[in-house]
């Protein structure tokens, strides 16, 4: 009996000693080593390892390629050697060069650089029709103002997909049909789509004495508009990534599929502070000026992808920097580059709380705080048109803002930047051939 004691007493003694050893700083360290990851030329190697410097001394690392042995080094240099040349790699970490304790699989890429931006952005993607927001009078003489369009019921919220069976997809097109169609035709059928039924309404367009132009007294917006912010752009084919997120379209409920549209310059002129339970957001206008406009080529859940008519100005980076890699991403202090008044790009200190690389499929990659007093002052957190701004850590691109946390606004999540550029296949073929291959 007195032998099954002292038995049972060693196994809860030993059981006790793997728990505590296997949640100690070294061996968690050690757990939490990645078995593959992604570098650039010219960048080194992260293996951070919380061992005893006794353990430290011995320990080894063996670099090879596809044709063997390339280098070998003692570990304490890991963070001092480049990778000058790109290809696939297993690093080994080994003791005394001997005993095999891990390997890394390394992909070592060319090295990708943009612009990181930061600037507000006025965002128009072309959907069904354009939404009607309020009534306008038609001077139809003096003293007479008529609201052709309210008298036969069209209402506010409506949206006007067409004019005489002819396709409207913005409040341009909206009023060059009706100046068009009007000069022939006294009544014009205008396709509505109310609480998602579709119906018809016969309007009669007046001729405005002020404008000599035919309208029908309404104040109309793009069903896909508003306020967000430029997250980076290539210097050499003018293509650009924005908001980290997808266009959803809420006034018809639906997610709006890839198609035609266009970004421009954004004044902010305010902001709603956000708080618990209400999210903030900025208040802007587009303006007019030709500093920064282009094309929407894609609207995707990982955010707007096109080509800018002319390169923007942003006087912290005036240089492409390079991108990281998510698995180069490190929990820790970064930047963030947002407007809040007018155009003036400023840069603010956030907190990188957690990376999960698992969660691409939803775009959000990273939680982070916000943690710079100023910006808390001025927005409360995270706030509404805040999408896409650039995250920045340690001199490279590594994500965007994307999401706020209702319930807590200084917290949000963000999109790692290398799942951004994938969408405008910005790696070079081989890159993107490993990435799938290594993903299998």
């Amino acid at each position: 009996m007195r032998k099954s004691k002292y038995k049972e007493i060693y196994a809860a003694v030993i059981i006790v000693f793997i728990l505590l050893f296997s949640f100690s700083p070294p061996m968690q360290s050690y757990l939490t080593l990645p078995g593959k990851c992604r570098i650039s030329v010219g960048d080194t190697l992260n293996v951070p390892l919380v061992f005893p410097d006794r353990l430290v001394k011995n320990l080894w690392v063996k670099l090879l390629d596809e044709h063997g042995l390339v280098d070998k080094y003692s570990y304490d240099l890991v963070e001092k050697k480049e990778f000058l040349i790109s290809g696939k790699y297993k690093a080994q970490l080994t003791l005394w060069g001997l005993i095999p304790i891990k390997h890394i699989d390394v992909d070592v890429f060319p090295q990708i650089k943009v612009y990181p931006a930061g600037h507000s952005i006025g965002v128009v993607l072309k959907a069904q029709g354009v939404m009607v927001i309020g009534y306008s009078a038609v001077n139809g003489g003096p003293g007479i103002e008529l609201y052709p369009a309210k008298e036969q019921g069209i209402q506010i919220g409506d949206i006007i997909y067409s004019v005489n069976q002819r396709p409207v997809g913005s409040d341009y097109e909206l009023a060059s049909l009706i100046a068009e169609l009007a000069k022939t035709e006294k009544h014009l059928t205008l396709g509505i789509i109310r609480n998602g039924l579709k119906m018809d309404f016969t309007v009669k367009p007046v001729e405005c004495q002020e404008t000599n132009t035919y309208r029908i007294g309404l104040y109309v917006r793009d069903t896909a508009a508003g306020v967000g912010t430029l997250t980076f752009y290539d210097g050499q084919t003018s293509q650009y990534g924005a908001l980290g997120h997808v266009i959803a379209n809420a006034d018809l409920s639906s997610q709006l599929n890839d198609g035609m549209g266009k970004i421009v310059s954004a004044s902010i002129q305010g902001i709603n502070h956000g708080k618990k339970g209400f999210p903030g957001e900025k208040i802007g206008s587009f303006t007019s000026n030709s500093l920064l406009s282009g094309i929407i080529l894609k609207n995707c859940q990982y955010g707007i992808y096109g080509v800018l008519d002319k390169l923007p100005i942003n006087k912290y980076y005036d240089k492409p920097i390079p991108v990281a890699y998510t698995n180069q991403i490190k929990t820790g202090p970064a930047n963030i580059l947002t407007v809040l008044e007018g155009e003036k790009i400023e840069e603010f200190e956030i907190l990188v709380e957690k990376i999960i690389p698992y969660q691409k499929q939803s775009g959000k990659g990273l939680v982070i705080r916000i943690t710079d007093p100023i910006l808390l002052a001025k927005t409360g957190g995270i706030i509404q048109g805040m999408s896409g701004s650039p995250i920045i850590q340690d001199g490279k691109l590594i994500g965007a803002v994307t999401h706020v946390f209702v319930q807590d606004p200084t917290r949000g999540y963000g999109i790692p930047a290398e799942w951004m550029l994938q969408e405008l296949n910005m790696f070079p073929k081989d890159v993107m051939d490993s990435m799938l291959s290594r993903a299998s």
